[in-house]
């Protein structure tokens, strides 16, 4: 499912990247947790953000829906939004320059499955060339998750993964309700 951000909505999301970003600094915290090291943490909140920000849309749910800010600072316990029905998602957002049709990995920060504490994951392709665009790649249970993840070493140490290939589509749960999703 494609979803198109209008400059609007681009100039809101960073508007709140700033906002975001100037309170974490005048706090002094610092992300001790990043994975990734080649982006700053402002990069990779805005991919973040605009992956948060599309499924909301997807759902018809408003940037104010979005688990972005808890006094200033990106603290969501692995809870991204809370859906229409009150099933709870955590998004992995993946930027991509080319190509989003491929499979990427919707990795948890650990082995530990207890870290997938939201009712479903989903996955969403940012597209840097376009970056009004996201693609939702499709959504997994919690417990289908803990069925069939794997364990791989994605350059950061050894992570629970799932391909967002073997995810269903996003309009399943959109029609069929995230109600009906949960345990």
């Amino acid at each position: 499912m494609l979803i198109e951000f209008s400059s609007d909505e681009c100039a809101a999301l960073e508007t709140i990247l700033a906002e975001t970003c100037r309170r974490v600094e005048d706090k002094g915290i610092i992300n001790r947790t990043r994975r990734d090291l080649s982006r700053t943490q402002q990069q990779t909140d805005r991919v973040g953000l605009y992956g948060e920000f599309a499924v909301a849309k997807a759902f018809g749910l408003g940037l104010d829906a979005c688990g972005l800010l808890l006094k200033g600072v990106r603290l969501d316990g692995g809870v991204d939004l809370v859906l229409p029905g009150g099933a709870t998602a955590q998004v992995k957002t993946v930027a991509v320059h080319t190509n989003p049709n491929r499979s990427f990995w919707f990795a948890l920060e650990t082995t530990n499955l207890d870290e997938f504490s939201a009712d479903v994951g989903i996955m969403v392709f940012w597209l840097l060339k376009t970056p009004h665009l996201a693609k939702i790649a499709g959504y997994v249970t919690r417990e289908r998750f803990r069925a069939e993840h794997q364990i791989e070493d994605l350059g950061t140490g050894p992570r629970a993964v799932m391909g967002s290939g073997r995810f269903d589509q996003i309009q399943k749960l959109i029609v069929s309700g995230p109600r009906a999703e949960r345990a």
